[in-house]
């Protein structure tokens, strides 16, 4: 049962929607531009101006040039075909690469931190030249906007690759939960923009709803000869993306599930996991027994399972939540300093891919972008602040690695006009009170075996029991 917050952001959406629908109703009325009134409407609001702030330009050219990219462009979810070849998992070293933690449909704090780290223009166009951008996951669910941010970095990946550059989006756990169909986290609003046809009805739901009306069902021909049609184009839209379930989803619902939950959608051509260069990017992290199974494999697998080529998910992908990449929350959680056992995965996944930092989403972290020192000097870098709306509103922050593995490598947080050096969020693995103390015990060991076995003749057999060294400890 959703939580009393939730149920009032999604009716204070749902009442947000119902307002731009009524300003649309002297027009001939449209989805598109009833929620093009419902975004401008929702990011008027008080809570949302202040984090305008954060900007590291306020312009109004570029907000009103943005805003106009918006309005102009269909906003309808487009996504590429789907290639029947392995998706890519080790790319070469770049100049720079910006990770992204997760947006979770906030379509204002995504461009904010696009924006802020230079990579979109005033228009929304790619900017960012030869640099990569890595989103690790979760760009759906919780929040109103997923389809137009989804679209968005679907393009701005087409674009950032005639120029040399890159685009990166990775699996999270509600991409795959959206491939399932299994939308307990979708937002009121998180229906619309998929395709016209589902937006019309979810609309009309929507307004009749608000208003108060509830239409008695017609016992005429009809409407049981339109009953029929929607049970006929359910069932074709069930044997397409080979579910039959669908056919008892409500029609609103056909448009997210033939872009996401269908095995020809785009989520097909995101890996669960990738290398930059020395640095290994996830969503929950990638843990020493993913590793032996073979990062390579576990995205191809992935994919043909999206694409409808494997009749079973890869078995590590999400039936193992200890070990999931896209589940676990080992590396994300408070204290991982303390924890010596997570640590030691780390660095052992880390130390197999021969890779010195690991960049995760997924649990969001209060205090913003921060990173915590393996005991070999490796770094785990926990990027999702719960920047989304349905999330925290947490801080709009970025990670920048710039010249990897060059003398003049760099690693900062880009939040706005001030970057934060990597240094001030950093905090370094405590001593294991275990280790130390078998140190200690081994060094009197050391110090008091020759002077017990010169006592005894140096014979090693003479010693007293409460004088012989212990292997156990």
């Amino acid at each position: 049962m959703p939580s009393p917050h939730r149920r009032s952001r999604g009716l204070a959406s749902a009442r947000l929607l119902a307002v731009a629908l009524a300003v649309s109703a002297a027009e001939a009325f449209s989805p598109q531009s009833a929620l093009v009134k419902y975004s401008r409407l929702h990011h008027a609001q008080p809570a949302t101006c202040i984090r305008l702030q954060m900007l590291r330009v306020a312009s109004p050219r570029f907000l009103s040039g943005l805003a106009a990219r918006v309005g102009a462009e269909s906003i309808m979810c487009r996504w590429p075909e789907v290639a029947a070849s392995d998706i890519k998992t080790h790319f070469p070293r770049t100049e720079r690469v910006v990770a992204l933690g997760d947006v979770h449909g906030d379509s204002y704090a995504l461009s904010t931190v696009l924006w802020n780290a230079g990579l979109i223009d005033e228009e929304g166009s790619w900017a960012g030249g030869e640099a990569v951008l890595v989103q690790v996951g979760d760009i759906l669910d919780r929040g109103p906007d997923e389809a137009f941010c989804l679209n968005l970095l679907l393009r701005l990946q087409q674009e950032a690759r005639q120029v040399g550059g890159d685009v990166i989006m990775l699996l999270g756990n509600h991409e795959v939960m959206n491939s399932d169909l299994d939308y307990r986290y979708v937002d009121p609003l998180g229906w619309l923009g998929w395709d016209e046809e589902s937006d019309q009805m979810l609309a009309e739901q929507m307004s009749t709803t608000h208003e108060g009306k509830k239409k008695k069902p017609k016992k005429d021909k009809d409407a049981m000869a339109n009953w029929r049609n929607l049970l006929d184009r359910a069932t074709q839209l069930a044997e397409m993306v080979n579910r039959p379930a669908v056919k008892v989803l409500p029609p609103f619902m056909q448009g997210r599930i033939k872009a996401l939950g269908g095995r020809q959608g785009a989520l097909a051509t995101l890996p669960v996991a990738v290398t930059v260069g020395s640095t290994v990017f996830c969503h929950a992290g990638v843990m020493p027994e993913v590793v032996a199974y073979g990062l390579e494999r576990l995205n191809s697998e992935t994919s043909a399972y999206l694409r409808g080529e494997r009749a079973k998910k890869p078995l590590l992908l999400d039936a193992i939540p200890q070990i999931s990449p896209i589940w676990h929350r080992e590396f994300g959680k408070d204290g991982l300093e303390f924890d010596q056992r997570a640590l030691e995965a780390a660095d052992a996944a880390m130390s197999l891919l021969g890779a010195k930092r690991m960049v995760i989403g997924h649990t969001p972290q209060q205090r913003g972008v921060n990173c915590v020192k393996t005991p070999e000097g490796r770094e785990i870098w926990r990027i999702d602040t719960g920047m989304s709306q349905g999330i925290a509103q947490g801080p709009l922050e970025t990670l920048e690695i710039a010249s990897d593995g060059l003398p003049e490598e760099a690693v900062q947080i880009l939040r706005g006009d001030s970057n934060v050096a990597a240094a001030s969020r950093t905090v370094e693995a405590a001593r294991s009170l275990e280790s130390e103390l078998q140190k200690e015990l081994k060094a009197l060991r050391k110090d008091s075996l020759p002077f017990a076995m010169a006592e005894s003749g140096g014979s090693r057999a003479k010693l007293a029991p409460y004088m012989r060294p212990r292997i156990e400890v």
